[in-house]
């Protein structure tokens, strides 16, 4: 998983996922996000497109591989609790 850069950290506590959608597309950037799970506000589990092994984390999002978070979209259901904690480097 990648998670929440420095200025958009990820919020560490428990969650409640409130919200689930298979096929989304966010009206701030359009792009879609398979498979997300809303539990803070505006930050879901998704999955993302391409290669979450990079240097630049999320925008507080918890990005997940596709076969990751289609996995965990059997599991993770409508409140269901979460809990984040730890930090990414450099946040």
């Amino acid at each position: 998983m990648r998670s929440g850069r420095k200025g958009y950290v990820t919020r560490k506590r428990r969650h409640t996922v409130w919200w689930r959608r298979r096929n989304h597309v966010p009206t701030l950037h359009g792009r879609p996000r398979p498979y997300v799970r809303f539990f803070d506000g505006g930050r879901a589990f998704h999955a993302v497109h391409g290669s979450i092994r990079t240097t630049v984390g999320s925008m507080g999002w918890v990005n997940l591989e596709l076969g990751d978070a289609r996995a965990l979209w059997d599991v993770l259901k409508k409140g269901d609790h979460v809990h984040g904690w730890g930090r990414r480097p450099g946040t």
